[in-house]
């Protein structure tokens, strides 16, 4: 079985996935019928007292064919992921989905190269998947929401190249014009929007405010149609607060 699992086609990066998983899959299905018979021979020997003869090569066995479809199903998912990703609208990227992915291949990764360290179609996906990983950062930086056009115009300027939102640019033409070189600028640029978008948050907070605020009139004395301002403690309590808050947006420019 052990050598059944290593044929040619199974350790060949060129050989066609479809082909390679159909085997492996028949395989297992092999080894299977192979524990239920050995354990049925155990069951058995154990009725009639007998020494019980167990196959720990049958066990290697199951493993390392489980192990290589594990390798070729990674393979092909990560290759069927990687396409959708690409052809889908940046904007219209499910971030959370997309990091959860790339956590999930990389963990199968992990097991995959400890168990097979030398193996070509192991290495190919490590290294396609870590190159999604490095990309992370870029992308992340990119799809916050507290990005607004100015900071668009500056990204285009620090990379010398327009960036055509109409019609919306795909993951892979974004790729394509090598934003993630400029990690570092778009990473500084996500973080200073962020920070603006705090600022602009306080600003509507004293705008809604005082937006809110109702001015109280009592009559002036006895004379008819004359009023005065009632108490303004509740004026004074939001006018301080808002300088307060005018001054830590003052000190953050």
């Amino acid at each position: 079985m052990r050598t059944a699992a290593q044929a040619e086609m199974v350790l060949d990066e060129n050989s066609e996935a479809e082909v390679v998983i159909s085997y492996l899959s028949d395989l297992t299905q092999q080894a299977q019928a192979q524990q239920t018979e050995q354990e049925r021979i155990l069951y058995h020997q154990g009725v009639l007292n007998l020494p019980k003869m167990v196959n720990d090569d049958l066990a290697l066995a199951q493993e390392e064919i489980e192990l290589r479809l594990l390798v070729w199903t990674s393979s092909t998912g990560w290759a069927e992921a990687s396409q959708r990703w690409a052809e889908t609208a940046f904007s219209q990227l499910d971030m959370p989905a997309l990091e959860e992915s790339i956590a999930a291949f990389a963990k199968k990764l992990l097991h995959m190269e400890q168990g097979l360290p030398s193996n070509q179609v192991v290495k190919g996906l490590g290294e396609s998947v870590k190159v999604m990983q490095g990309n992370l950062p870029t992308l992340q930086a990119l799809r916050n929401p507290s990005l607004r056009e100015r900071h668009w115009t500056k990204l285009a300027a620090i990379m010398a190249t327009p960036l055509v939102t109409d019609p919306p640019l795909t993951l892979a033409q974004l790729l394509d014009l090598k934003v993630v070189s400029q990690q570092e600028a778009v990473v500084i640029l996500s973080v200073e929007a962020s920070q603006e978008a705090a600022l602009e948050d306080l600003l509507d907070h004293i705008t809604f405010k005082w937006n809110s605020i109702d001015f109280s009139l009592i009559p002036f004395k006895d004379v008819k149609d004359a009023y005065i301002l009632g108490s303004v403690e509740d004026v004074t309590a939001a006018l301080e607060d808002s300088m307060v808050t005018m001054s830590t947006i003052l000190a953050s420019r």
